[in-house]
């Protein structure tokens, strides 16, 4: 079983100095729901950050077992997900409207990785655009079923590591 956490940290430039970003990069896991899932294919676990300059706001997205995944589609706009036998191959794609995933890694059983990447947007508002920034990492775990817990991916560092952090400049 594949196990998937999505952490992305959502920011606006008056938290962009070192204080704030090293809050954000202490950021690479979390407590997952107690409650053991439905067995299938994927869990998969997606929480947000909302980083102001009094506190980190948390929302879970959305927390368990996609039955039956689609491995011939993107698991999302930069990840895909491809299973071969015990294995899970992990691609990331670097543009959004890129169709051409690059595998970062094949994680074998037992084995761990994670992907780090950065990205700048825009609100779009009726009148007005205002510029937001993300800092997205995503764990993996190829484990059994049983091995499921609170702290699944606590363990600080991963057997496979992929960044691609940009530097983000405002121009606004």
């Amino acid at each position: 079983m594949l196990f998937i956490q999505e952490i992305t940290v959502t920011y606006h430039k008056d938290v962009r100095y070192a204080n704030f970003a090293n809050v954000r990069k202490s950021l690479r896991f979390c407590p997952i729901p107690e409650r053991k899932p439905e067995q299938g294919e994927i869990y998969f676990d997606a929480v947000e950050f909302v980083q102001r300059k009094e506190k980190m706001y948390c929302n879970c997205l959305f927390s368990g077992t996609l039955k039956e995944p689609s491995f011939s589609q993107p698991f999302s706009q930069r990840i895909s997900v491809t299973k071969e036998n015990n294995s899970y191959k992990i691609g990331y794609c670097g543009k959004y409207d890129s169709d051409f995933y690059h595998t970062k890694m094949i994680l074998l059983p037992d084995e761990y990785g994670r992907i780090l990447f950065n990205e700048r947007g825009v609100y779009d508002y009726e009148y007005s655009c205002r510029w937001y920034y993300q800092f997205i990492t995503y764990n993996f775990i190829n484990a059994d079923y049983s091995q499921y817990r609170k702290n699944l991916f606590f363990r600080k560092e991963p057997d496979y590591e992929f960044k691609d952090l940009q530097k983000l400049r405002y121009s606004g």
